[in-house]
């Protein structure tokens, strides 16, 4: 895997600036369970939103069908 240039940096730091000014976890909890496909190889990130409990903020992504078992597993409880 080739070091990040640059701009894929500044990308990332980007994304990470609007997911904050988002609040997403303002409006979601850790319960709301979303899938994104990736266009090129397609596979999907599972996502739940963190910060409800206003301790730990950020956005967790666990890949395909293991990741989607863990975190039903983990809602369960």
């Amino acid at each position: 895997m080739d070091e990040p240039t640059i701009e894929e940096w500044r990308s990332l730091y980007e994304a990470a600036r609007d997911y904050k000014q988002l609040g997403a976890w303002e409006w979601m909890t850790n319960s709301n369970l979303f899938g994104v496909r990736d266009p090129e190889g397609g596979e999907v990130g599972w996502c739940v939103v963190l910060g409800g409990g206003r301790e730990v903020f950020g956005l967790g992504v666990h890949l395909g069908d293991d990741g989607f078992d863990l975190l039903r597993c983990t809602l369960q409880g």
